[in-house]
């Protein structure tokens, strides 16, 4: 337990607000550096940068391609299955 001294100090102590992003992914082609912010207006710094990823996101999800066949062992897999590989629930 903090006595008010300590809360006191703690209150006066400042932290510098930032953030960082990146997108972490399996395809080479999406991947970003991270994005590190510090400074003023990191909310609204914040924001803009996810909206701007939800522009991105959205243009990529909203292409309209074929789906690529699922190997010999996903089909074997797949039809075999009783349990949700991610949940561990049965169907």
């Amino acid at each position: 337990m903090l006595c008010p001294t300590s809360l006191h100090r703690l209150a006066q102590r400042r932290c510098t607000p930032r953030f960082c992003i990146y997108h972490v992914t399996e395809h080479e082609a999406y991947r970003t550096d991270p994005v590190v912010y510090s400074g003023k207006d990191v909310m609204a710094n914040f924001f803009l940068h996810i909206f701007a990823d939800a522009k991105v996101i959205s243009a990529i999800l909203s292409r309209n391609e074929a789906l690529v066949p699922l190997t010999d062992v996903k089909t074997w897999e797949f039809a075999r299955a009783t349990t949700c590989a991610i949940v561990g629930v049965n169907f």
